[in-house]
C-alpha cells in the first residue's frame, strides 16, 4: 500500500512539474519549440494565441506565416487575411498581417512583394508609431537589395519598439553582411538573444558575429546552443555544425573537425560545403601521415 501510494505521488509530483514549466513558457516560445520540431499544427496554435496578446509581435506573425508555409496552408491564410480586412479597412491588425502574408507568398511568387511594400507603406501612412510595419517594410527593402533602405527601417521599428525581436535580428544581419560591421550586429544579436534565449537562430547569430569578429572560443557554447534547439537543422541550427568544423579545423583540431562536418552531413548528407571539406582533412591527414612515414624511413 504505502509502495503504491508512494509510485503515485511520484508520477503526481512528475505531471505537475510538466504543467508548471509549461505554465511558465510563454505561448511564443512554445510555439518556436513546436517549430524547431516540425509540429505545424501546434506551432500555428501557440504562434495565434500568442497574436491575441501581443498583435503587433512581428516574430511571431513571420513564425506564423512560415509555418502555414510549410504546412500548405499559406494561400488558405492568405485569403482569410485578405477577407478580414476588406470586411474590416480600418482594422490595423488586418491591415498589418495582409501585408505579411503578401510578404511570405512572394517567396514563392516574386510578384506579390510590390503588393506587399504597397501595404506596409499604406499602413505606416495610417499608423506611423506601429513598429512591425517599419520592420515589414525593411524586410521589402532587405530582399530587394537595398541595405541602406532596409537598415533605416529596422532602426525606425526599434526606435518605436527596442524589443522588437524581428527588427533586432534584421539588422544585426543587415549591419553584419551589407555593412561588414560584426560588432555593431553583436549588440543587436546579444539583445535579441537575451530577450528569446530559447530562439535557435539568436544563438546561431550571437555565434555567427563572434566568429566574424575572431572569436572562435566564444563562438562554440553558441553554435552548440543553436544545434541543440534546432536538432533537425531547420533554421540557422542547419550551419551551426559547419562553423564548428570551421573552427576547429583552424584550431587543427581536425578530429572534433571532422565530426561536425559529419554531423552537417547528418543534417543534409548533399551539403557539398561539408563534403569539400571533410575531404579536404581526411586528404591533409593523409598526407600528414604519409610525411611522417618518409621521416621515420
Amino acid at each position: 500500500m504505502h509502495r503504491r501510494f508512494c509510485c503515485y505521488f511520484i508520477l503526481f509530483f512528475i505531471a505537475i512539474q510538466g504543467v508548471i514549466q509549461s505554465a511558465e513558457e510563454s505561448p511564443f516560445e512554445q510555439g518556436i519549440k513546436s517549430f524547431y520540431n516540425k509540429d505545424w499544427n501546434k506551432a500555428e496554435e501557440y504562434f495565434q494565441l500568442n497574436l491575441l496578446e501581443n498583435p503587433a509581435d512581428s516574430l511571431t506573425i513571420s513564425f506564423l506565416l512560415v509555418s502555414f508555409l510549410w504546412d500548405g496552408k499559406l494561400d488558405e491564410a492568405l485569403k482569410n487575411f485578405e477577407q478580414q480586412y476588406v470586411d474590416k479597412p480600418n482594422d490595423t491588425f488586418a491591415h498589418l498581417y495582409t501585408a505579411y502574408a503578401y510578404f511570405a507568398r512572394s517567396k514563392l511568387d516574386n510578384s506579390f512583394i510590390d503588393e506587399a511594400q504597397k501595404e506596409f507603406e499604406d499602413l505606416i501612412s495610417k499608423s506611423p508609431d506601429l513598429s512591425s510595419a517599419y520592420t515589414g517594410l525593411g524586410l521589402i527593402y532587405e530582399e530587394k537589395r537595398m541595405p541602406a533602405k532596409a537598415k533605416q527601417a529596422f532602426l525606425k521599428a526599434l526606435e518605436l519598439n527596442p524589443k522588437d525581436m524581428l527588427a533586432l535580428e534584421k539588422i544585426g544581419v543587415v549591419l553584419m553582411l551589407d555593412f561588414n560591421s560584426p560588432k555593431e550586429a553583436l549588440n543587436y544579436f546579444s539583445k535579441l538573444l537575451e530577450l528569446a534565449p530559447f530562439y535557435p537562430d539568436a544563438q546561431f547569430y550571437v555565434a555567427s558575429a563572434n566568429y566574424q569578429l575572431g572569436n572562435y572560443d566564444a563562438a562554440i557554447p553558441f553554435l552548440l546552443k543553436a544545434m541543440s534547439l534546432d536538432q533537425q537543422g531547420i533554421g540557422k541550427g542547419y550551419y551551426a555544425p559547419l562553423i564548428l568544423g570551421d573552427i576547429y579545423a583552424k584550431k587543427e583540431n581536425y578530429e572534433e573537425a571532422i565530426k561536425y562536418y559529419q554531423k552537417a552531413l547528418q543534417i543534409n548528407p548533399q551539403n557539398v560545403a561539408a563534403k569539400t571539406k571533410l575531404n579536404d582533412i581526411e586528404e591533409l591527414l593523409k598526407e600528414q601521415k604519409k610525411e611522417k612515414g618518409n621521416i621515420v624511413k
